[in-house]
């Protein structure tokens, strides 16, 4: 059976809508991951090569108390050699954490634009499930609307956002390898 391009057009709509299902339900996953990244970076938690070197040079042992030159010199040797692979270690890291960083912040920012962008009720709707965190029954007491409108709404807010994306891939075709 020969495929149309309408059918293919339909199916591929119904594949982007599902792509922006998962993209929904990882959202709240996204925004924790781009704060703790961000705390990373920022050092939170991070041991320096100082530290390290510290505990190197001034482990105590039970023994007496003698320090051969040999044994000092082997000490600083490994001390500055794991001081330039520490350094090289974190650095390469940093450039991890801060590409998937900023992977991450444009994803998110497309995404939050996108449901801002979204008109009518359906992005009110939207709006305030995924990006307020509003529950349910509270939507409906502020919007007096039925859960069966509101999920219509969802819905249909979920289908522009997926017309948004497929823009997006089209006018930049390898944007999920962003």
């Amino acid at each position: 059976m020969r495929e149309t391009n309408g059918s293919r057009g339909r199916d591929d709509m119904k594949a982007m809508i599902e792509q922006v299902k998962v993209l929904v339900s990882q959202y709240p996953t996204m925004k924790q991951q781009q704060r703790l990244l961000l705390m990373e970076l920022n050092g939170v938690g991070s041991i320096s090569e100082q530290d390290i070197i510290d505990q190197m040079t001034y482990t105590r042992s039970d023994g007496p108390a003698v320090m051969h030159s040999g044994t000092a010199d082997r000490t600083a040797q490994i001390a500055a050699d794991l001081t330039e692979r520490l350094a090289d270690a974190n650095r390469k890291r940093t450039e991890q954490l801060q590409t998937e960083y900023l992977r991450l912040t444009q994803e998110l920012t497309f995404f939050e634009g996108a449901a801002k962008a979204l008109t009518g009720r359906s992005g009110e709707v939207f709006r305030a499930l995924y990006l307020e965190g509003v529950h349910w029954q509270e939507l409906e007491d502020r919007l007096y609307m039925a859960r069966s409108n509101i999920y219509y709404q969802r819905n249909k807010a979920v289908r522009q956002l997926a017309e948004f994306y497929d823009v997006r891939g089209k006018v930049i075709p390898d944007w999920t390898a962003c």
